[in-house]
């Protein structure tokens, strides 16, 4: 844990469920829930800035209970959103999801870099990448021609509020709701310098 977000930055996390077995069953990752209930804690701990969002994926999903459980444990900012047909969730029988699932954000507002490297505009659109910072410099995948075309690629965010925007770029605790908000912006440049 020696990662805290520069100033205005927040750190973020999926949750699922207060138990354990359903958790994992949605991560299909043992020893998932442990892990990520003790990592909430010690950034709730260490007083980084912290949302957690919670998807739901499964009927019957202990939402509500989860959202408790997450408020016990320190946390004030929760978003519940619904599981979008990307990542994971994406049909199995789709080689490349739709970009219609994404909220508009990715690219405009957003970027993410994936453990091996990989640059695309957020989590979620981690199937459109524009490039890889072990084979060259964040300031020039965020220019490049790639970047752009993915850009024009993804719809334009929707003009509206909770609940149509995604939990999991976060406008709804931004200023989403002001329609400056929405104004045409350049890539990000998040303090690289070229």
């Amino acid at each position: 844990m020696g990662y805290v977000p520069a100033a205005g930055r927040v750190s973020g996390r999926h949750f699922y469920s207060d138990q354990a077995q359903q958790h994992e069953q949605i991560t299909n990752g043992p020893g998932s829930y442990r892990r990520t209930r003790e990592n909430i804690a010690e950034v709730v701990r260490r007083g980084i800035p912290l949302r957690v969002g919670i998807v739901e994926v499964l009927e019957g999903q202990r939402v509500a209970e989860a959202q408790e459980q997450l408020r016990h444990l320190g946390v004030t900012r929760i978003q519940v959103d619904r599981v979008r047909k990307v990542g994971r969730a994406a049909a199995p029988d789709t080689s490349i999801p739709s970009t219609s699932e994404l909220c508009g954000n990715c690219f405009r507002h957003r970027m993410s870099i994936s453990p091996d490297g990989q640059v695309s505009g957020c989590i979620l659109s981690r199937f459109l990448v524009a490039g890889n910072v072990r084979e060259q410099r964040l300031a020039d995948i965020l220019v490049s021609e790639e970047w752009q075309q993915l850009t024009d690629a993804v719809p334009m965010p929707r003009m509206a509020c909770t609940p149509d925007d995604s939990g999991d770029c976060d406008p709804a605790n931004t200023e989403a709701c002001d329609p400056a908000y929405y104004a045409p912006a350049p890539a990000p440049i998040l303090g690289v310098t070229a």
